[in-house]
């Protein structure tokens, strides 16, 4: 048996049929891929009429119409703005910077996956750490004071030292200046900076010790009392010519009457002021 294999020369319009077919299969393949990126084009489009909507809501519809997911928590959108929005076959990243105008909140799409965050806690995150600052306080002879009131300027942060002088407080950052306050003494402020231990020395005003008050709650400025004082001195006392010291503010302190104890004149005298026993 003898086999003969035709040569292609002999058969010039196979060749061109073949290319023929293969160019019409190449059109329709790409056509095919166009609609379907048309098709897809067209479902990420999204048409909304909302009013006072909110966020969570049109979240929703646009998960209808698309196939985007969304992914926070509770907490990051309950206080968030309502929303008006009217859009027509608008792309869903129009949509979501007309929800986020105005908004304290951010979003990233990853993936046709729209995560959302608070703003505040992104600053949270950014934030430095409080430094902690300790010291000591003492006046000019070197004696702890206590009770200083320790503020950082402009905050609401504050602390006092205590029975030794001793104070810990702690400030947002370096650049943070404490204020240091007490009555008898001179104000004085001091910038943190880099250090962490602070010797504190104040100085003594004269001016102002001569205004302190001495109550029942301990020592104030007579500014600060809120309620009416009155002075008696050492001299007031001896022209009275009274044995008993408390015996000699009858007449001189507004308001009180003083009466004899009980034994006699070196008894305990009982006093009232405005009416209340005392």
């Amino acid at each position: 048996m003898k086999l003969t294999f035709c040569r292609p020369r002999y058969f010039p319009g196979l060749l061109t049929k073949t290319f023929m077919v293969m160019k019409l299969t190449i059109i329709l393949l790409s056509l095919t891929c166009l609609q379907v990126c048309a098709k897809d084009g067209y479902t990420q489009t999204v048409t909304l009429s909302e009013r006072n909507a909110s966020l969570e809501k049109v979240f929703k519809e646009i998960r209808k119409q698309t196939d985007y997911l969304f992914l926070y928590t509770k907490e990051v959108v309950q206080n968030a703005k309502k929303v008006d929005v009217v859009a027509k076959n608008a792309s869903v990243e129009e949509v979501l910077a007309i929800c986020f105008k105005g908004q304290d909140l951010e979003y990233s799409i990853v993936e046709k996956t729209v995560i959302i965050k608070n703003l505040t806690e992104r600053k949270t995150e950014s934030r430095p750490p409080p430094i902690l600052v300790q010291g000591t306080i003492t006046d000019s002879s070197g004696r702890p004071l206590v009770g200083v009131s320790i503020l950082v300027k402009g905050t609401k942060i504050q602390g006092l030292s205590d029975g030794e002088g001793n104070f810990r407080i702690s400030v947002p950052s370096s650049s943070s200046v404490l204020v240091f306050t007490s009555v008898g003494y001179k104000q004085q402020e001091l910038a943190v900076g880099s250090r962490s231990f602070l010797s504190i020395m104040l100085l003594s005003n004269p001016r102002e010790l001569s205004e302190v008050v001495v109550t029942g709650f301990g020592d104030r400025s007579k500014r600060s009392t809120g309620y009416a004082t009155t002075t008696v001195s050492g001299d007031d006392i001896r022209r009275t010519g009274a044995i008993n010291p408390i015996t000699a503010l009858q007449g001189l302190v507004p308001g009180m009457q003083v009466q004899p104890g009980i034994g006699g004149p070196q008894s305990t005298p009982r006093f009232l002021i405005r009416g209340a026993h005392h």
